[in-house]
C-alpha cells in the first residue's frame, strides 16, 4: 500500500510498472478502454490537454450561473415534500447535468444517462452473457456521441442548418482559455493542469 505522497507520484509515473490499463483487480485484461483514466503516459498527457480546456477556473466561471440554477432546479423539485432519497434525487441527477451542461448537452437527457452510467458500472467484472446490458449501453453510448461528433462537425453542421428547423440548431461547441502551465501539474504524467487562472 502506498502511504506517502512520493509513493504515490512515483506510482503514477513508473506506467511500465503501475499501469492504469487495468483498473479491477479482478479483470488483469479488459476489452474496454476509458480515456484518459486507463491510458498510459505519454498519451495521457494528450487527452489531459484536452479536457483541461473544460475545467480551467475562467471555463467554470462562465458557467456558474447556469450550474447553480441546475442545482437550484434540482433542489426545488424536492424541496416542498421537506424530504428526499439524497443519492437518487440529487447525487445521480445534478452531477450528470454539470457533465452535460459542460458538453452543451441537452438537460432532458440526463435519465438517459443516468441510465447509461449505472448499467455499466453495474457490469463491471461481468463477462460473456452477464454484460450483455452493459455492452448495450456502451454501444448506445457510443452511437449517441458518434452522431453529436457529426452535427459538430463544420460541414456537417452547415448542411444541417440549411435542412434543420429553427427549432432544432446544430448543438454548440465546447470552447475555452488554452490551458497555461502552472507549478501543479498531473501526477499521472506530468502534463498541464487545469489553468490556474
Amino acid at each position: 500500500m502506498l502511504l506517502t505522497a512520493d509513493l504515490v507520484r512515483e506510482a503514477y509515473q513508473t506506467p511500465e510498472i503501475f499501469s492504469s490499463r487495468a483498473t479491477i483487480p479482478t479483470v488483469p485484461h479488459p476489452d474496454w478502454l476509458w480515456i484518459p483514466t486507463m491510458v498510459d503516459p505519454p498519451r495521457h498527457a494528450e487527452y489531459r490537454r484536452l479536457l483541461n480546456l473544460a475545467f480551467s477556473p475562467r471555463f467554470v466561471r462562465n458557467m456558474e450561473a447556469e450550474i447553480r440554477q441546475d442545482c437550484v432546479d434540482t433542489i426545488e423539485r424536492f424541496s416542498a415534500s421537506g424530504s428526499c432519497d439524497f443519492l437518487s434525487e440529487f447525487a445521480k441527477v445534478f452531477p450528470t447535468q454539470v457533465f452535460l451542461r459542460i458538453l452543451g448537452l441537452p438537460m432532458e437527457h440526463t435519465e438517459m444517462f443516468m441510465g447509461w452510467v449505472e448499467t455499466i458500472f453495474e457490469g463491471l467484472g461481468h463477462f460473456g452473457d452477464e454484460a450483455e446490458d452493459q455492452l448495450q449501453a456502451q454501444r448506445e453510448i457510443r452511437a449517441y456521441f458518434a452522431e453529436v461528433h457529426e452535427d459538430r462537425t463544420p460541414t456537417r453542421a452547415r448542411r444541417r442548418t440549411t435542412t434543420s428547423s429553427p427549432s432544432s440548431p446544430p448543438r454548440p461547441w465546447v470552447t475555452g482559455p488554452s490551458p497555461r502551465r502552472s507549478s501543479s501539474t498531473c501526477p499521472r504524467c506530468s502534463c498541464w493542469p487545469v489553468s490556474t487562472r
